[in-house]
């Protein structure tokens, strides 16, 4: 749902909300891949970076696709907290963040599925 929220949001002039709710969709699937396997990550300062860690150190071969949500992290700080010498998000980072979004979504159902596959009842 998210995904869509930002694809409607990125049609706006709002690229800060199109952006930061790209960006809850892949941190959410990040949350999601971890949940299922009984796991959390703290909040507090660095919890957010920690999912991308996290998972890339259990998927290297997705290395690629999950460094990704690290520069939506850190773009999505610069929008939430704006800083006159750091650039919010702009329509460019609003299109290729919903990208990388639908990429790390996308690898996050493959996670679940697979991760679940051995629970399923015949």
């Amino acid at each position: 749902m998210h995904l869509a929220s930002a694809r409607t949001l990125a049609a706006t002039e709002d690229s800060a909300a199109a952006f930061v709710t790209a960006y809850d969709a892949a941190r959410k699937s990040l949350t999601g891949m971890l949940a299922v396997q009984g796991l959390r990550a703290r909040g507090g300062d660095g919890g957010h970076r920690v999912l991308g860690e996290l998972m890339q150190a259990q998927l290297p071969q997705h290395r690629r696709t999950l460094r990704e949500f690290d520069w939506m992290r850190q773009k999505r700080n610069e929008t939430q907290y704006p800083d006159p010498d750091q650039p919010t998000a702009t329509a460019v980072d609003v299109t290729d963040g919903i990208a990388a979004a639908e990429r790390i979504v996308d690898l996050g159902d493959r996670f679940l599925e697979f991760v679940t596959a051995g629970t399923r009842t015949a």
